[in-house]
């Protein structure tokens, strides 16, 4: 450098879940002007359907949908608790049946990567599906959701659940970007924003130690912020679901 020439020390970028917090951010501010503009036509019908293959979520009647088609006692109650918990594909398999306690109705869910654990109220329809699976399953000890390939003493694999995602997506007619299980945890988080939780209150329900994964589920905030023209208000009562009680 030349002499008498300071040089500018800039700050280093901080990632949240992968990504930049300007990269988070300007997503934020993109979604948000979005949402507000097609309200008044100002973008073309084109943009629009750019936009929606961005959404990383299921609709509530997208959800509605997905379960609709599914048949399987057990294959019902995984993807019900994986929506309503926020489970990665990878905790699903290593649940085990003392985890469920159906006297108390509530479940401790053991998260990976860091993630923080408890025990949580169960929903009515997490329930009833926990109920009828175990009837089929029996009270042996061992994993909660059981491998048919591998055994009773194995827990369904990751790979299973991508292969039935994908089956009853496709069955359900889901966009094509959303048959995925990470999609059940995005749609958890943006319909608990959506109903009225605040970006804190959605991390702890989702079990995220890292504050700033926050920024990352913006977007969904302010989606609805945006589309309704109103700042969040306090839910009434005791918000205990993301979505209807019939799902």
């Amino acid at each position: 450098m030349a002499a008498g020439r300071q040089t500018e020390e800039r700050p280093p970028i901080q990632h949240y879940n992968g990504q930049s917090r300007f990269r988070c951010l300007k997503n934020t501010r993109v979604f948000g002007r979005f949402s507000a503009r097609v309200q008044h036509n100002e973008y073309s019908v084109e943009l629009a359907n750019a936009m929606e293959t961005t959404r990383k979520y299921l609709t509530e009647e997208e959800l509605t949908r997905l379960l609709a088609v599914i048949r399987s006692p057990r294959d019902r109650a995984i993807f019900l608790i994986c929506y309503w918990r926020g489970l990665r594909v990878s905790e699903v398999g290593k649940l085990p049946l003392s985890a469920w306690r159906p006297s108390a109705r509530r479940i401790y869910i053991e998260r990976l990567k860091g993630s923080l654990a408890g025990e949580f109220p169960l929903s009515p329809a997490e329930h009833r599906a926990l109920s009828a699976w175990v009837k089929v399953r029996g009270k042996e000890p061992g994993p909660l959701f059981t491998s048919r390939e591998s055994g009773r003493s194995h827990g369904i694999g990751r790979y299973m659940l991508h292969r039935l995602m994908l089956l009853y997506a496709t069955a359900a007619g889901l966009p094509g970007h959303l048959r995925h299980m990470h999609a059940l945890k995005h749609s958890c988080g943006a319909h608990l924003i959506a109903k009225g939780l605040g970006l804190l209150e959605v991390q702890d329900w989702l079990g995220n130690k890292d504050r700033s994964t926050g920024f990352c589920w913006a977007w969904a905030y302010r989606e609805r912020t945006s589309a309704s023209g109103r700042h969040r208000e306090k839910p009434a009562g005791n918000q205990t679901k993301p979505v209807q009680n019939e799902i």
